[in-house]
């Protein structure tokens, strides 16, 4: 399975009134990845830490890395939104 592999959900909305807009996976999700372990968000860009991702890849891609020679050496995943939003919260389970 997968599990701790981690998501993101990213909701819009204001007030009392909130509706999903995406869930993020990571291109390259394994088991105990703990993608989502971090989150930044600011205008229409996202980036969502991943510690427990095990690539040994040092450059930045857009092809998601599929190696697993590397214990533990996390990754930063950055996602952008279609269009600009005027504002970014992030809400983390704690």
């Amino acid at each position: 399975g997968c599990g701790a592999a981690g998501a993101v959900y990213v909701f819009t909305g204001w007030g009392a009134s909130w509706s999903l807009e995406a869930y993020l996976k990571a291109p390259n999700a394994e088991a105990h990845d703990h993608f989502g372990s971090a989150i930044s968000c600011s205008m229409n860009t996202v980036v969502v830490g991943a510690w427990g991702e095990d690539s040994c890849t040092t450059a930045v891609s857009s092809v998601a890395a599929a190696d697993n020679g590397c214990l533990f050496s996390g990754a930063a995943y950055i996602f952008k939104r279609a269009s600009a939003r005027a504002s970014c919260g992030v809400l983390q389970h704690t």
